[in-house]
């Protein structure tokens, strides 16, 4: 600021001019709270169908908020798998506070499988094996497994976790192929940035997301040349190259004995849409014994996966879209709305800069700058703490 307008600031005043310039562009943080009656009516007006809920104590404070859009509802009740993935996350904002976030995953996303740092290499590739394993007997040789490995991660996977709540093959519902909350904390990773803003601010931001996610992913899925979604697709393919080397001997009208391929034997039946290996009746997609048998007897294998796989109903699932909410100073507000008054939580804010960075738990592998002291030049901590003389 010196050298390019002559002016000198310290520290304190530079920050001070930052948070007058945020809440210009923003808002103010306590009148946003007060903001969020007046969005609401308006949002559910120009997305009919759209839930909001307001909480406030006996004094008006704000207590928590709630919202779910019309399309994300339509769209997940009737297209999407139905499994959801629910994350939270702090607030950075004045008032701090927490925001959950519940999602979905589409038929077109892959779900990457990741395991926390604190187990060791050798612990890893066994305990995704045991997690993604579809029949009974191949979980309980996994299982075995990782007892031999580490008894002690082991005895708390299965008595602690419960085995019901991290495998495929023990869940008691369906999860399709859905294994893991990621897709919740991708959506938390990139509000990392809007955590800052004020409350009324952050929901529309929120909103304009979703607008354009809609937009993205309808025009992805009306490109798409194939009856099942790209991903899908891809999946079936590799599967029917395998199921191409199978031998399939008829048993019934609607049921075969499949081997070969490089896969243990198995029995399809396609009218009930089971196979012994489980993979059919658990991710409800056809297997490679399912393919083979389709192909032998000359039946739509593609017709036997759930509708929720196919790029229509991908298409639909996205078909209606997020409406904005216009300028603020355009809100017909009813005059009841408009008396409302929302304060902010009761709780303080507290002095002092906001934190941007959560402190890691054990064993994250966290890239961060590592401090060298000027004086003995070691590393892991600085001059003023260093113990040599």
């Amino acid at each position: 600021m010196q050298q390019e307008y002559g002016v000198q600031l310290t520290y304190q005043q530079a920050y001070r001019a930052r948070e007058v310039g945020l809440e210009i562009v923003r808002g103010n943080p306590a009148e946003s709270y007060n903001l969020l009656p007046k969005y609401s009516h308006v949002l559910t007006t120009t997305n009919e169908g759209t839930v909001t809920h307001l909480e406030q104590d006996e004094d008006g404070n704000f207590l928590y908020y709630f919202v779910a859009l019309r399309s994300s509802i339509k769209g997940f009740m009737q297209y999407i798998r139905l499994v959801i993935a629910a994350d939270g996350t702090h607030l950075k904002g004045l008032y701090r506070g927490s925001m959950f976030v519940a999602t979905c995953l589409d038929s077109n996303i892959k779900s990457q499988f990741r395991m926390s740092k604190a187990l060791w290499d050798e612990f890893e590739p066994a305990f995704i094996n045991a997690a993604k394993a579809y029949g009974h007997e191949e979980f309980k040789r996994q299982l075995e497994g990782l007892w031999m490995i580490h008894s002690g991660a082991a005895d708390y996977l299965e008595n602690n976790v419960g085995t019901c709540n991290w495998t495929r093959s023990q869940f008691e519902g369906m999860r399709y192929i859905i294994l893991t909350t990621n897709i919740a904390e991708s959506v938390n990773s990139f509000m990392r940035e809007p955590r800052k803003f004020p409350v009324t601010h952050l929901v529309d931001h929120f909103r304009k997301t979703m607008q354009q996610w809609f937009y993205d992913r309808k025009i992805v899925a009306e490109s798409m040349t194939t009856r099942l979604t790209t991903w899908t697709d891809e999946i079936v393919t590799e599967r029917r190259t395998i199921a191409e080397r199978m031998i399939v001997r008829p048993v019934s009208p609607h049921r075969f004995q499949v081997i070969g391929g490089g896969l243990k034997e198995c029995l399809v039946d396609l009218q009930k849409r089971t196979c012994t290996c489980r993979v059919f009746q658990l991710d409800q997609l056809v297997c490679a014994h399912a393919i083979a048998a389709c192909l032998t007897h000359r039946v739509d294998f593609i017709n036997l996966c759930l509708d929720f796989y196919t790029t229509e109903s991908l298409a639909m699932a996205y078909a209606q879209p997020v409406e904005p909410v216009g300028d603020m100073t355009d809100w017909e507000v009813l005059d009841e709305i408009q008396e409302m008054q929302v304060y902010p939580p009761v709780e303080a804010p507290p002095p002092g800069r906001r934190k941007e960075l959560r402190i890691p738990s054990a064993g994250e592998d966290v890239n961060r700058r590592t401090v060298r002291c000027g004086r003995c030049h070691e590393l892991g901590h600085n001059r003023k703490r260093c113990k040599s003389l």
